[in-house]
Order: C-alpha cells, then structure tokens, then sequence
C-alpha cells in the first residue's frame, strides 16, 4: 500500500469531523507472510482506535498470479488460527458496542425487502449500513420508502426495532427518498 498507517488514521479523524456517525468497514487478512505478532498486535490496536462497524476477516492463504505466492508462509497455520479467532472476537465486541449506541434512537431506515426475521415486517439499511429489521404496517410502507423506525435492541450486525407512529391512528411516518420531507 501506498500509504501509512498514520495517514490512514488522520484521513478517518477527518472524516469522523465531518460525518460523526460514519460507518467504516474493512477488509483484514491476518497471518500474510512475515506478519510478527507485534504487527498482529498493531492491527487489533488499529481496530480498536477506529471502531469499525463491520470486517471481513480472513487468514492469509496463497493465492496464484500474485506477488505473495513466492513469498515463504512464514506464519503456521494453528498461529494463522488463533489470530483470526481474535480478530473475530474483537470485532464483534466493536460491532455489539457501536450497535448499542443505535439503541433507543430515531433512524431512517430505506425498505429493501420483507423481512425474514420472526418478529419483523421489513428489512432495509440505515446511513452507516446497518441492516435494520423492523415491524410495520404492510398496507403503507412499501419496498423504495425511507421509513422513521425507532431501534431496540442489537444483534451482530443487524439493529432492530419499530415505525415510528403519527399519531393514534398508527400511521408510520414515511420520508420520501427524494424530497426528504415527512409525509402525513
């Protein structure tokens, strides 16, 4: 890579000023050739610092057509293993505490699909990416909308929660995707 790690980071810290709530994901491949447990370190400290939503995690195999296949595999695969199980457990200790801070807020949630999930009626992604699986009134919310949904509770990668109502008649509170305005 072309860049440093301190680059990296201030180019996140800017970011992060400018959309506070961003959500960040990565790719992270531990175990590449001549990764030291002291650089193994480095990257969980990284995580730590940035607070990714979300990664893709995986250890490092060679792959054909590429510069790494003629480097040694210097790293043993039980080593390789255990650093990907790491990797895993911190991200999802990250991903459980960022999605907590969803918790009891107002999201606006784009409807992407009926949900799956027992106990929810759509299925959509909030701005950081999130799926979000939330009830509703099927006769109107449909499949494009952006729907106010209050969330309750976190699970990995996936908040869940309800319509926000108008009013006693339980209307959910649809905005536009174009206009961003409440519709009543």
């Amino acid at each position: 890579r072309m860049h440093t790690i301190e680059e990296y980071i201030s180019i996140i810290e800017e970011l992060k000023t400018v959309v506070p709530d961003i959500g960040l994901s990565t790719d992270i491949i531990v175990g590449y050739p001549g990764e030291s447990e002291s650089e193994f370190e480095d990257t969980l400290a990284l995580m730590k610092k940035i607070k990714f939503n979300n990664s893709y995690m995986f250890s490092y195999s060679s792959r054909p057509n590429t510069p790494a296949q003629d480097f040694p595999d210097s790293v043993p695969q039980l080593v390789k293993s255990t650093r990907l199980q790491r990797t895993i457990e911190l991200q999802k200790r990250l991903t459980l505490e960022q999605g907590k801070k969803f918790i009891g807020k107002e999201v606006d949630v784009l409807v992407e699909s009926e949900s799956f999930k027992l106990g929810a009626d759509f299925r959509g992604r909030n701005a950081q990416y999130w799926s979000v699986n939330f009830t509703g009134d099927k006769r109107l919310i449909g499949l494009g909308d952006m729907v106010k949904v209050i969330v309750e509770e976190t699970s990995g990668h996936m908040l869940k929660g309800r319509s926000v109502l108008l009013s006693k008649n339980e209307k959910p509170m649809v905005v536009e995707s174009k206009a961003a305005v409440s519709v009543g």
